[in-house]
């Protein structure tokens, strides 16, 4: 059984000795159809199917609950000189130790129609959205044009603060290094500051930064502990914590059962942002049909584009706590000499206001 916990213990070389305790335990981890190890960005699988002619996949395996392990497979199986199939295979291990797999074919899957529609997003595609829309911009030394490697700068400037309609009512982010479980959590950060809750958006309006000493002193704050470095030998820069939407109420139904004509979306497959983290393109590799509120047929292609504060402006619906996961990303990369850095985001599924849809190519 895996079982990781994370303590209260200050960042750093602490830090770095139970991350790299975590690393060994899921790379000696046996994953169903999938053999590989922990690498930069999360669990690099590779497997051949004994009933085909040729099998590969690439995905991440995250942790986070202090138990839970998910991987997610991909093959592509040719069977002959022009036939294809595209299957996606994923693995949940439960709190006992075990394993639940599930092969889906989304070969048989009709590729979505490029057009305005209604989606639900899972809670792992959400918690994607909120590192990369919420999570960067909100970084005080990207505002202020001190770091820009990798997720560039941002648009969220600081005569915003307070005033900004960052989002609808419904959402309301928190980051909290206090938070059991999570990859982000800890005692102090690597400047001394105890770790503690900052709301970052409240009933929609962008309210918070996360900082450093040095950051928040140019806005005339204090430190909000968000001042990390990986090892006694990289210069603390800011970064997030477990930054988290907060759980609506309801189910995943009630969100479901509110769509006439739409698509429940899982398990982001690429995405891509600007260096302001305004404007982005995300796809799904998981996509079923909502038809009078009920799921339907399995869906492919599905990929969405928009801008931030219109993408969540047009959020109408945040399942609750029930429905609320902690999700674990090992490797944030940010700085030169490059930081990676293991946070975790909790979300719960959301119902999204005529996101426009657009069809990927075909497999």
């Amino acid at each position: 059984m895996l079982n990781v916990s994370v303590k209260c213990v200050p960042t750093g070389l602490a830090a770095a000795l139970l991350f790299g305790s975590l690393v060994a335990a899921l790379s000696a981890q046996s994953v169903p159809f999938c053999t590989g190890t922990l690498g930069a960005f999360g669990w690099q699988c590779t497997t051949v199917d004994a009933t085909s002619d040729t099998g590969s996949a690439s995905r991440t395996a995250y942790a986070a609950d202090g138990t839970l392990l998910i991987a997610y497979n991909q093959t592509l199986t040719t069977s002959g000189k022009n036939a294809q199939k595209h299957a996606l295979r994923y693995a949940t291990r439960s709190t006992s130790g075990a394993w639940t797999t599930q092969t889906i074919d989304s070969s048989v899957g009709k590729t979505i129609t490029t057009r305005p529609s209604h989606p639900v997003l899972d809670s792992d595609f959400v918690a994607l959205l909120v590192h990369e829309s919420c999570g960067h911009p909100t970084e005080l030394d990207r505002v202020l044009g001190w770091e820009a490697a990798f997720a560039g700068t941002s648009f969220l400037m600081p005569d915003m603060l307070g005033k900004f309609q960052y989002g609808s009512p419904l959402v309301n982010m928190t980051a909290d290094s206090l938070l059991k479980g999570g990859l982000g959590t800890f005692g102090w950060d690597e400047e001394g500051t105890p770790a503690q809750r900052t709301p970052i958006v409240r009933d929609g309006v962008f309210t918070g930064y996360l900082t450093s000493r040095e950051s928040a002193l140019a806005l005339g704050q204090r430190s909000n502990g968000c001042g990390r470095a990986i090892s006694w030998g990289r210069i603390p820069i800011v970064r997030m914590v477990n930054l988290s939407l907060e759980p609506g109420t309801g189910s995943l139904d009630d969100l479901i059962s509110q769509v006439d004509d739409g698509l429940y979306l899982q398990t982001p497959s690429s995405w891509s942002l600007d260096d302001k983290r305004m404007n982005f393109h995300f796809s799904a590799e998981l996509c079923r049909e909502i038809k009078g509120g009920k799921l339907g047929e399995l869906r492919k292609g599905a990929s969405f584009q928009g801008r931030t504060p219109q993408f969540w402006g047009s959020v109408r619906g945040v399942a609750g706590p029930d429905h609320w996961h902690l999700w674990g990303l090992p490797h944030c990369a940010k700085g030169e000499p490059l930081q990676l850095c293991p946070v975790s985001h909790g979300a719960s599924p959301i119902l999204v206001d005529m996101l426009q849809m657009s069809a990927r190519d075909k497999h």
